[in-house]
């Protein structure tokens, strides 16, 4: 059983609506404080240094390192996060404002977001104090129901770049007030 901190100022923590033995937890945690070590248990989609060559991993390092400055410190909005099954989510402590929170866990291989960004820290590259990253911790998740989480997390249609340039054109003349 392996144990890290995540120190953050937004926690949510809720039941899952169908199994009462499953909590959410929710932390928006500063990408530079994200701990090392972190590792995203039953991830079948590991990040080798094939995948971390490919066209989705150096977009989210160029949000990450705000290479478009139109769209500065969007890492948040344009990631779906990192989400790690754990046997525990406690809380540490509460000071000025931040809560420190113990996730108790077993070790397997670590995601593609966690990858990135801990490989841009590694690099010595600067990231903004203002790009977060969402991190779902569940807990209490039964063993039969472990590989079918990590199929839903993980089996994704890809959206034709097209049709992103489509929808932006299409959206172009809508006017917020």
């Amino acid at each position: 059983m392996d144990t890290f901190n995540l120190t953050s100022k937004i926690h949510r923590k809720f039941p899952d609506p169908i199994d009462d033995s499953i909590e959410h937890h929710i932390f928006i945690e500063r990408c530079i404080d994200l701990p090392n070590g972190i590792s995203s248990g039953s991830n079948v989609r590991h990040a080798s240094s094939k995948t971390l060559n490919k066209k989705v991993s150096k977009k989210m390092k160029s949000t990450l390192l705000n290479h478009d400055e139109e769209y500065e410190n969007m890492f948040l909005h344009k990631n779906s996060g990192i989400t790690l099954l754990a046997d525990r989510v406690t809380k540490k402590s509460d000071k000025n404002n931040m809560e420190t929170w113990s996730v108790q866990y077993d070790k397997a291989e670590e995601g593609n977001t966690y990858k990135v960004i801990q490989g841009v820290i590694a690099d010595g590259e600067l990231i903004s104090d203002e790009q977060y990253v969402k991190i779902e911790v569940l807990t209490g998740v039964p063993q039969d129901r472990i590989v079918e989480i990590a199929e839903g997390l993980n089996t994704a249609l890809k959206v034709a770049d097209k049709d992103f340039e489509n929808a932006r054109e299409h959206y172009s003349d809508i006017q917020i007030y």
